[in-house]
C-alpha cells in the first residue's frame, strides 16, 4: 500500500480534482509500472481505456486457468480488475471476442461469498436462486460487527471499507448502519494531529486529517482488511495520510464532497504534498508531487525547526 496511490485515488474521486492532469499522470505511471490495473477504476473513462489497452498483453498473459488473476487474494484482485475493465468499456468485447484465454467468471458462478454475489449481479446478470438470501447474510455479517459508536474496529480504515461494502451490497446512504458509520467518520476529523518522535522534545502538528484514536489499531485494520496491499507499519505511525484518504473517498462517494471538513482534508493533503521546493533541505527526497507519511512528517519537522529558529532570532 503506497501513500501516493491511496491519496490520488481519493483526489480522483472528487469532482473538483478528478481531471487534474498531474494526478492522472501519476496514477497512469503507477498502473503501468506495477501492473496495478484495478486502479484504472479511478481514472476518467477515456483515460482508463487508453491505459488498460497498453496493459492488455499482460492482463491476458497473467490470467490463470481458473479465470482469476493472482494466486493470493485472487477473487478480490480479480473482481477489482473486472470492475476496472468494465469501467473502461472493455470487458464485454474481451469476453465476446474471445480475447481473454479463460472465462473470467468461471470461479464466480457458484461462489457463495461477497465477490461471487457481486460478479453474478453486476457482471454476469444471472444470480443464483438463493442469492437474495446470500445478500441478506452478507449484510448481516458486516452489520453485526458494527460497534455501538457506529464504527467498525474503532478505526477509520475498517469503518470506511465496511461502509463501502454495504453500499455495494445494496444499502443506501440513509440506512441506519451507514448513517451511524458516517457520523463516526466525521467525528474522527481532527483539526490538529500531533506527533512526537522518541528522544525528541518537541511535537509536530498537522491540521485537518481523519484518524481514529490509535495508530496501531489503524495499521492492524489495514492488515486485516487489505492484506493484499501489504500495509507498512511506519506509514500508519508517522502521519494518518492513508486513513484520511480512505475517509475522504468514502465520504465523497456518499455525496459529502462539499462538506467543509472534507474540503479541509483535501487542502491539508495538498499542503503537505512533497513538491521539489519543499524537499530542498531533506536528506532523502521523494518523487515530485508524491506523498509518503514518513517523508511528509520529516518535511513538517523541518518546517517546525525553521519556525523555532526564526523565533529565537526574533
Amino acid at each position: 500500500m503506497r501513500c501516493t496511490d491511496t491519496i490520488i485515488a481519493a483526489f480522483l474521486a472528487h469532482p473538483k480534482y478528478c481531471r487534474r492532469e498531474d494526478f492522472i499522470q501519476t496514477e497512469i505511471q503507477h498502473i503501468l509500472q506495477f501492473n496495478s490495473w484495478a486502479f484504472a477504476i479511478y481514472l476518467p473513462l477515456d483515460v482508463a481505456k487508453h491505459t488498460l489497452k497498453q496493459c492488455l498483453p499482460d492482463i491476458i498473459r497473467k490470467q490463470l486457468s481458473t479465470g482469476l488473476w493472482g494466486k493470493k487474494f485472487a477473487e478480490k484482485k480479480s473482481y477489482d480488475i473486472l470492475k476496472a475493465l468494465k469501467h473502461a468499456g472493455m470487458l464485454k468485447d474481451l469476453i465476446s471476442n474471445g480475447i481473454l484465454c479463460y472465462d473470467p467468471y468461471k470461479s464466480f458462478y457458484k461462489s457463495k461469498n461477497f465477490y461471487g454475489f457481486l460478479v453474478r449481479r453486476d457482471f454476469i446478470g444471472s444470480p443464483l436462486p438463493d442469492d437474495a438470501v446470500l445478500q441478506r447474510q452478507l449484510i448481516s455479517q458486516i452489520t453485526q460487527h458494527q460497534m455501538d459508536d457506529g464504527s467498525w474496529e474503532g478505526t477509520v480504515i475498517a469503518t470506511s471499507l465496511q461502509i463501502e461494502k454495504l453500499l455495494e451490497l445494496g444499502l443506501n446512504k440513509k440506512d441506519s448502519h451507514i448513517v451511524k458509520g458516517v457520523n463516526w467518520l466525521f467525528n474522527q476529523f481532527r483539526e490538529s494531529v500531533k506527533r512526537q518522535r522518541p528522544n525528541v522534545s518537541w511535537k509536530i502538528s498537522v491540521k485537518n486529517l481523519f484518524t481514529g484514536e490509535s495508530c496501531g489499531a489503524e495499521f492492524r485494520s489495514a492488515l486485516k482488511e487489505m492484506p493484499e496491499e501489504d500495509p507498512k507499519h511506519g506509514c500508519f505511525m508517522s502521519l494518518p495520510l492513508i486513513q484520511t484518504a480512505f475517509a475522504l473517498r468514502t465520504l465523497v462517494h456518499l455525496g459529502f464532497g462539499n462538506d467543509k471538513r472534507v474540503l479541509k482534508g483535501y487542502e491539508s493533503l495538498l499542503d503537505i504534498q512533497l513538491l521539489p521546493e519543499r524537499q530542498q533541505d531533506l536528506d532523502s527526497k521523494r518523487p515530485s508531487g508524491s506523498w509518503c507519511a514518513i517523508g511528509c512528517r520529516k518535511m513538517v519537522e523541518k518546517r517546525v525547526k525553521i519556525e523555532q529558529k526564526a523565533k529565537q532570532k526574533g
